[in-house]
């Protein structure tokens, strides 16, 4: 899960081309369907990167408003809990179903969904 946890951040912080990651994601996750989704979710915020394809520089004003970098910082943040995979997706669906999200706005969410479940810190 580490090296997933740093493909998120590199991503998050404008850092990671297609190639990187596509050489960089580790094997053996296809039958985890939270982490397929945390796959999908990078690759579209890389690939939807504001600026970086046409200049060669990111619009970070742009980017950090994206809806995918909330995305991608929602997956981050819950890569660092032992939940189920069911709990994962669930805990997800339920936060991506709120509008105008922000990274306090998902950690608060997200710090309210671990109270109310037994699992801890530490995927």
């Amino acid at each position: 899960m580490e090296k997933i946890k740093t493909l998120c951040a590199d991503a998050l912080a404008g850092n990671l081309t297609l190639d990187s990651f596509y050489n960089e994601w580790p094997e053996n996750t296809k039958n985890d369907n939270f982490i397929n989704k945390v796959y999908d979710d990078i690759e579209d915020l890389v690939q939807h990167t504001p600026g970086k394809l046409i200049s060669g520089e990111i619009k970070y004003d742009v980017f950090f408003k994206l809806r995918s970098y909330m995305i991608v910082y929602l997956d981050m943040v819950l890569l660092n809990y032992y939940f189920s995979d069911l709990d994962l997706i669930k805990t997800r669906e339920s936060i991506l179903s709120i509008d105008n999200l922000t990274t306090s706005k998902i950690e608060r969410l997200v710090k309210t969904a671990v109270s109310k479940n037994v699992s801890g810190p530490g995927r």
